[in-house]
């Protein structure tokens, strides 16, 4: 899974969507009783994980982190159809497809999740996260035009997708 780390060319367009995309995960620091120890856990274990058990790993969370959008069956097959349309279509269209999923059904729900628990606090450092994210994709995208997924990032990922978790048991 190697190719999970491989950079991928962006557009305008597409580098506007990443950093928007990317700021929905700041809502995690307004939960009540959130404990930063989720994320310093997983990013302690995960540090030295070799990349192909990191990029398994991703892969698992990003499974259990959409099911929250469509149910873990859905999810399973959703993540199968992007596989497949990486090997049909190409890498950079199925990331078309992530970005469009992201934008219309994953963060929208998000959204409908913080407000139905009046998680207002973490909609609010969201909405300013990405306006944030907003302006600085806006002033870079000149300068950036690919996009890596950097052993960070997934890191952040199995991190929201754990303290998501743990906060629906």
């Amino acid at each position: 899974m190697d190719v999970l780390f491989a950079p991928l060319s962006l557009t305008p367009l597409q580098l506007v969507a990443v950093c928007v995309i990317g700021a929905h995960g700041l809502s995690d620091l307004a939960l009540e009783g959130f404990q930063f120890e989720i994320y310093a856990f997983c990013f302690l274990l995960f540090d030295t994980t070799p990349d192909n058990v990191l990029a398994h790993c991703f892969a698992c969370a990003s499974v259990v982190h959409f099911s929250e959008d469509v149910g873990v069956l859905s999810s399973i097959a959703l993540h199968v159809a992007l596989l497949a349309s990486a090997a049909k279509r190409g890498r950079n269209f199925a990331f078309d497809l992530v970005l469009l999923y992201m934008l219309a059904i994953h963060v929208p729900l998000h959204v409908f999740r913080l407000v139905d628990e009046g998680r207002l606090v973490g909609l609010a450092l969201m909405v300013l996260g990405m306006a944030a994210a907003w302006c600085l994709a806006a002033t870079q995208v000149e300068s950036v035009t690919v996009f890596k997924l950097t052993r960070w990032m997934c890191m952040l990922v199995i991190s929201h997708t754990a303290s998501m978790a743990l906060r629906n048991l």
